[in-house]
């Protein structure tokens, strides 16, 4: 039996699990290799979806289902099944419409499991577009986006879109608001968060509560933490995210998620050592 079996780790990606360059330090790699060796489960979740995780997806080495979309979504790339879904509810459209209409600088992209349509675009959302090569398309409101929504995400400059997250929390649309950065506004099904998509999959795996550790730096990773056995932070994390984590880890420039592990080697170790 390994170290770590029937442990599980769930990081947030950008800012922590990625450095600066959007890419994994050799000796993280060689960290996470150990862990899941020993039996441990390693996996992603994010406020990212499928479609972005895309250009990523053979280049984490996760051995566990991934959380998407802050929780509302469970996807198993081994089978190829989503395990677990939520999405939006029908509502929310309208009022995403109102937002976009009260705040003309701001721009809304709405996610399916395999598809992304953009109302109202601006630099920031077209940036984002390019940089995580989304393939996307145009709509000209919220009412002709096909189908349902898993999560839309609104961006905006910083000070406009405090305003609107304030507007946004003030309405009954179903949906959880959350940053994932001072530019962009999470929106997904208010019956989830990281926090419960990190619990749901420790369920699926059969794995105990008292043995999920979670690490991210924003405030939509605050969920994820608040369940964890034991929560981390990287140095570089949000003021608020640093006050929630229970131990705070060296930046994402230098291998965040190493650390940890470091960290669970020595209280496994102990652990056994008390058998």
């Amino acid at each position: 039996m390994g170290r770590f079996e029937g442990v599980l780790i769930a990081t947030d990606l950008d800012g922590t699990l990625l450095n600066s360059r959007k890419e994994i330090d050799l000796e993280t790699w060689r960290a996470i290799a150990y862990f899941t060796e020993e039996g441990g489960l390693f996996t992603v979740a994010t406020g990212r979806m499928f479609q972005s995780f895309r250009t990523l997806k053979d280049k984490v080495p996760y051995n566990a289902p991934v959380v998407f979309a802050n929780g509302a979504q469970i996807y198993d790339y081994q089978t190829g099944q989503i395990l677990w879904q939520l999405d939006l509810p029908a509502s929310f459209a309208k009022a995403a419409q109102k937002l976009l209409d009260t705040f003309p600088e701001a721009a809304l992209e709405i996610y399916t499991h395999d598809s992304c349509h953009v109302v109202q675009p601006n630099e920031i959302t077209l940036e984002h577009m390019r940089s995580f090569q989304i393939p996307h398309t145009f709509c000209e409101k919220t009412s002709d986006v096909p189908g349902t929504w898993l999560k839309a995400l609104l961006t905006a400059p910083p000070a406009v879109l405090q305003q609107a997250a304030e507007m946004a929390k003030g309405m009954a649309t179903g949906a959880a608001f959350r940053f994932s950065t001072p530019y962009f506004l999470e929106m997904f099904n208010a019956e989830t968060d990281k926090g419960r998509g990190v619990l749901r999959l420790a369920k699926l795996l059969d794995v105990s509560p008292e043995h999920v550790y979670t690490v991210g730096d924003q405030e939509n990773d605050m969920d994820m933490l608040s369940v964890a056995a034991v929560s981390f932070a990287p140095k570089n994390a949000d003021p608020k995210v640093l006050e929630e984590a229970d131990v705070i880890l060296p930046d994402n420039n230098h291998n965040t998620v190493a650390a940890l592990i470091t960290f669970l080697n020595k209280r496994y170790g102990e652990e056994r050592k008390k058998r």
